[in-house]
């Protein structure tokens, strides 16, 4: 009797000891767990997105429905989106028409703005605007009708440098964005002229 006792003594330590050893390692693994989660949680935001999101034709849309919204596309680097216009907190949803500047239909110098990194990315930033070439084509939908304008130069100025938004005789579109998510003080810009309908 005496060696029963002592047998189901030694059998609630095993599973008691067994059961503890079960649970530190559950408890390990949910702090990994936890710990990953506020890693992300904490660098996401500084961290830029690469990549794109799938986005519908909207342009489609608009035809169907009539719909006079401005846009931009630039496919080579998936550049899809609407070009508002107003007050320069509109700039955090996409792409921004600067006000004082010319528009497609007026000629002369039409400027757009976007950021490069946002929290978000794909076809409303200017994220992939280093990856476009000379001669590639930009096409701009204003007030329902629509303006391609080819590519001619590319180049990188300083953020003081406020003669790119000055007016032109010809008909141009000009481009621009920091060149990376620390540092404003320089600017990535795309000259583009408009080819003929």
């Amino acid at each position: 009797m005496l060696v029963l006792i002592k047998l189901n003594n030694w059998l609630k330590k095993v599973r008691v000891n067994k059961f503890s050893n079960l649970l530190k390692r559950i408890n390990v693994v949910l702090i990994i767990i936890v710990l990953c989660f506020a890693i992300y949680l904490i660098a996401s935001p500084i961290l830029p997105k690469t990549g794109f999101i799938a986005y519908t034709k909207e342009w489609i849309k608009d035809e169907v429905f009539n719909l006079k919204r401005n846009k931009i596309v630039i496919e080579s680097i998936g550049v899809n989106g609407e070009i508002y216009e107003g007050d320069e907190d509109l700039l955090n949803l996409g792409f921004w028409h600067r006000p004082s500047t010319s528009t497609p239909d007026q000629g002369g110098n039409t400027v757009i703005i976007a950021h490069r990194f946002l929290y978000t990315y794909g076809p409303n930033t200017f994220h992939n605007l280093d990856k476009v070439k000379i001669g590639e084509i930009v096409k701009i939908s204003w007030e329902g009708k629509k303006y391609s304008y080819q590519i001619k130069e590319i180049k990188i100025v300083k953020s003081t440098e406020i003669n790119i938004e000055e007016n032109t005789l010809d008909s141009i579109l000009t481009l621009y964005s920091c060149i990376s998510i620390w540092d404003s003080s320089e600017r990535l810009v795309v000259l583009a002229t408009i080819i003929e309908n």
